[in-house]
């Protein structure tokens, strides 16, 4: 199916904060990866992704991200771009071909950020995954380790390209770049200052200038895809195998030592919707 081959990437990754690396990574496998795959088989790719994405030594702590949670073990855990690796992890369990991130770095430091631009070029250099990324405005830093920048207003696309080719094509259109201006500063300048029209008249514009996608005009790389899955007939599995999952993660949910107090209140939920 579609959603196994595509994975979408929200900013803010989706993560109990109670959840240790390795309880996120095990409940994913249990309850989305094929009935035909063995414990040993998950295993396997659960060690492998943590050493591709510098996880290993984080395998046993909490996710966190908890600030309000006073004294508590989840008030801090991981950084997030260690959440954010943590996440792309958890998609790639299934082995997508196509992964879609909203805005992957914001909120995050320098360091953090860099993180996560490195993990988006293993997706790429090591799985042969096609990235695509939403940024808002990014650093110069970032720019750089982009492949190509994809320029839209309006609806339209006007620049599809290398980035050393936009700021070439903005200019042709646009003020000439400041020394030190931060070329996706100046091209949401240029944005910002579109109408409908003009946004249509540089689509048209682009569309005389670029190339059609070929083999000869896209960037290659040495992976070539060793992706048995995609050529055989995976099953979901069962669904007694996901009720149990489901059940066991709500009952471990409700009992963490330092929830004692919200018992009831986290004893509720699973079991009116169980009822």
């Amino acid at each position: 199916p579609v959603q196994d081959r595509v994975a979408f990437l929200s900013q803010n990754p989706n993560i109990l904060p109670s959840d240790t690396v390795d309880d996120i990574l095990w409940f994913y496998a249990n309850l989305r990866m094929p009935r035909e795959t063995t414990r040993d088989e998950k295993e396997q790719r659960i060690a492998f992704l943590l050493r591709t994405f510098g996880l290993a030594e984080d395998r046993d702590k909490y996710v966190g991200g908890m600030d309000w949670c006073v004294n508590c073990p989840l008030a801090g855990g991981l950084p997030g771009g260690k959440r954010r690796r943590v996440q792309i992890c958890l998609e790639l369990l299934m082995e997508p071909t196509v992964m879609i991130f909203e805005e992957p770095v914001t909120g995050m430091d320098e360091q953090g950020s860099l993180g996560v631009l490195k993990a988006l070029h293993l997706l790429r250099d090591v799985f042969g995954i096609t990235v695509i990324a939403s940024f808002h405005e990014p650093l110069v830093s970032h720019l750089n380790m982009l492949d190509n920048v994809l320029l839209m207003s309006q609806g339209s696309i006007i620049y599809n390209g290398a980035v050393d080719g936009m700021v070439k094509h903005v200019q042709t259109q646009f003020r000439p770049i400041e020394i030190y201006e931060n070329p996706s500063d100046y091209a949401l300048e240029w944005l910002g200052m579109m109408s409908p029209v003009k946004a249509s008249e540089a689509a048209l514009l682009w569309s005389k200038f670029s190339e059609p996608v070929s083999e000869t005009n896209t960037m290659a790389h040495n992976y070539k895809p060793r992706r048995d899955a995609l050529n055989k007939q995976a099953h979901s599995p069962w669904f007694v195998a996901k009720f149990i999952v489901l059940f066991k993660r709500a009952v471990r949910t409700t009992t963490y030592p330092w929830s004692k107090q919200f018992w009831w209140v986290r004893l509720n939920p699973p079991l009116s919707f169980g009822i």
